[in-house]
């Protein structure tokens, strides 16, 4: 917390802080997480694209913020991978956050795994989670792959997931039990609220 209230001083500029220096400490020493993450954000150094095990942001996944990233970090989820891995009753026993939304982050963070940049492709086809590969068909399959082929030849982006990748992912996440319990949950807490409103 120390070396983070100096780094942001330093930061901040060094004419007029000797004034806030106590606060600056103080607020870096209750918040060590989200100070931290503001030095990611404005030092280039500190950035999270160095290692294999910060590939895949948080960043990625789409109703994720700040103030999200800094309660997941607490726990131990750091990157998509470690979420698209974790307990969702973990993360529901740790966080104040509500199951529908953990359950569409896993099923987001699952996708990000399986083709990392090119997760923008699928979502440019409606395609933002493992449960939406899912719901598809053989035939729907077929149609999402072409669409992913066409947009990987006019990007000329190396990031799109190829055909081929996305019908053996497909395979995979119907086969998944993980992704079927998920589901479950989903579904189950979808009916509970529709018969609950009602």
């Amino acid at each position: 917390a120390c070396l983070i209230a100096l780094m942001l001083l330093f930061l901040l500029g060094t004419s007029g802080t000797e004034q806030y220096i106590v606060v600056v400490a103080f607020l870096a020493g209750m918040f060590p997480e989200r100070a931290l993450n503001f030095l990611r954000e404005k030092v280039k150094i500190f950035s999270r694209h160095q290692g294999a095990a910060d590939e895949l942001p948080l960043e990625m996944i789409e109703g994720i913020n700040l103030f999200h990233i800094s309660r997941l970090n607490e726990i131990g989820i750091d990157n998509a991978q470690n979420l698209a891995r974790s307990s969702l009753i973990d993360i529901l026993l740790k966080t104040p956050f509500n199951a529908m939304q953990i359950i569409d982050w896993i099923a987001q963070a699952m996708l990000c795994v399986y083709f990392k940049d090119g997760i923008h492709s699928l979502r440019n086809i409606g395609v933002r989670t493992v449960f939406d590969l899912r719901a598809a068909d053989a035939s729907n399959i077929d149609a999402i792959a072409q669409q992913v082929d066409f947009l990987e030849k006019a990007s000329n982006s190396s990031v799109n997931p190829s055909p081929l990748r996305v019908k053996l992912v497909y395979e995979w996440v119907k086969k998944d039990p993980t992704i079927t319990m998920l589901e479950g949950f989903q579904d189950r807490l979808s009916g509970y609220r529709a018969t609950s409103e009602e």
